[in-house]
């Protein structure tokens, strides 16, 4: 009786993986044109934050990798496509970031800049009475 239990436990264990197996294949083979989306909309975005101008390396690797997921699609090489336009719509976010970042910066210095320019003229001008 024990052995019975055992050989359907494994029986049911079986089944279990071959349909987990099954539904990761399936997956696998969904064309991940959303992604690719997703990716091409982050890159846009990016590159209208200044990307191109403050993070070039980052906006770089995420087109390349975009086009790389175009390639593999064409080749029906689902998985590969996903993986890639997930690195690229990483890429692009983190570009838009960078860019935004720098860009802050700059308008912090310029701010900076101002007080500063005022600081000297409050000092050179006489105190009216």
């Amino acid at each position: 009786m024990g052995k019975m239990r055992m050989a359907g436990s494994i029986g049911i264990m079986a089944v279990f993986f071959w349909a987990l197996a099954i539904g990761a294949c399936a997956t696998n083979g969904k064309v991940p044109s959303e992604k690719i989306r997703n990716a091409e909309q982050a890159i846009d975005r990016a590159r209208q934050n200044g990307a191109v101008a403050y993070a070039p390396l980052e906006i770089r690797l995420a087109e390349d990798k975009l086009k790389a997921a175009e390639e593999a699609m064409k080749k029906e090489e689902y998985e590969t496509a996903r993986r890639l336009a997930d690195e690229a719509f990483v890429d692009a976010q983190v570009a838009e970031q960078k860019a935004q970042g720098a860009k802050s910066l700059e308008a912090a210095q310029e701010l900076q800049k101002t007080v500063d320019t005022l600081r000297r003229e409050l000092k050179q001008k006489p105190a009216t009475n």
